[in-house]
């Protein structure tokens, strides 16, 4: 499990998630946690792509599977991804995976 603290456009908070390098077929997750000024929505998106998923900041917190990286692993080797976290649309960290 990796914490990623972040401090940007305003925004602080902590992402916890996967290590750097996973199993794409794993039970992976994003937990963003926001201190301070709390937006109303978190969105990710997978960088390159116009694939995006957004969810409510409840409690300061949004939680989201990540499920869907499966689509994105190698048949075999390593594959990168770099997701993108946006709180109400201003871009405050990025967080790279190694798919496997």
């Amino acid at each position: 499990m990796r914490e990623i603290s972040f401090n940007n456009s305003g925004y602080v908070g902590t992402i916890r998630t996967s290590d750097n390098i996973c199993s794409a077929y794993g039970n992976n997750t994003l937990e963003v946690e926001f201190r301070g000024t709390i937006p109303s929505n978190a969105t990710i998106e997978v960088e390159g792509t116009t694939l995006s998923f957004t969810l409510p900041v409840r409690k300061s917190k949004a939680l989201f599977s990540l499920n869907w990286l499966r689509y994105y692993a190698p048949s075999h080797g390593i594959e990168s991804v770099e997701i993108s976290l946006y709180a109400d649309d201003e871009l405050v960290a990025s967080i790279d995976y190694q798919l496997t």
